[in-house]
């Protein structure tokens, strides 16, 4: 995956418009006012094995150090990136029959997406400055695609932008899907292009929830000749099973 290359989130920002605009709206769902703690609240200490009131000291140590993991994790945009010419969400499906067939899907439809929108590469990117594969898991289809994505140089610890042609991007897309689907603790995995005015993110239920910089009309016809599924209802589901739970899925605890 030599045609890979990592650059700095900045760089991407400026290359993508809508990329930018999805990463901002994903960091707006951190609440950090509701994380805070207050003096005289009870919690529980996990690795202490315990419960305990907050001291004010208390309080606001763990809350410096709340404050200093959102300062490390989030991107300081100096001003709000301007924001989809419609905020609400494209939910696109793969069309495919399983999830074991979304990499061969998302590869057919981006490319055809690229082409359609006048891309010539693709960027990926976690939602915030931490490596899209910080978290371990054995499960089998996960334990390859980590191997795959680390064999492209994904391992990076300060969450940069891969970029690269459109062929080569798609045809990780498939080891991406299951990171994003089986890999809980990990970023959210967001996808665009240079000048395209379409980004979305891959979701656990094994589809891309997109956002379109130009009219919705315009983009849903663009994904819909791409190939992906648009559901009627524009709801989220997780087709792949009677339950919403998936075997491989884990979390960091």
């Amino acid at each position: 995956m030599s045609d890979v290359r990592f650059i700095e989130r900045p760089e991407a920002f400026a290359l993508s418009p809508a990329v930018t605009a999805v990463v901002a709206g994903l960091h707006r769902l951190w609440d950090l006012e509701g994380l805070l703690y207050a003096e005289g609240e009870g919690i529980y200490l996990v690795e202490e094995k315990k419960s305990v009131v907050l001291t004010a000291q208390m309080a606001e140590e763990m809350n410096a150090k709340t404050r200093e993991e959102f300062a490390r994790l989030l991107d300081p945009f100096p001003e709000p990136p301007a924001g989809p010419a419609d905020d609400r969400e494209i939910i696109a499906e793969p069309d495919c029959r399983s999830i074991r067939g979304i990499g061969g899907a998302m590869k057919r439809h981006m490319i055809r997406l690229a082409a359609e929108l006048g891309a010539d590469e693709l960027i990926v990117l976690p939602n915030v400055r931490e490596s899209i594969l910080c978290q371990s898991n054995d499960y089998p289809p996960v334990a390859r695609a980590t191997a795959v994505l680390e064999a492209a140089g994904f391992a990076q610890p300060e969450g940069m932008a891969a970029i690269g042609p459109v062929e080569v991007i798609a045809e990780l897309l498939g080891p991406l899907f299951w990171i994003a689907v089986c890999n809980a603790s990990a970023p959210y995995i967001v996808v665009g292009a240079p000048g395209m005015p379409l980004a979305g993110w891959l979701c656990k239920f094994g589809n891309v929830h997109f956002m379109a910089m130009e009219k919705r009309r315009k983009m849903t016809e663009a994904l819909k000749r791409s190939g992906f599924r648009l559901p009627p209802d524009g709801m989220c589901d997780f087709r792949f099973s009677r339950y919403s739970g998936f075997a491989g899925r884990r979390i960091d605890i």
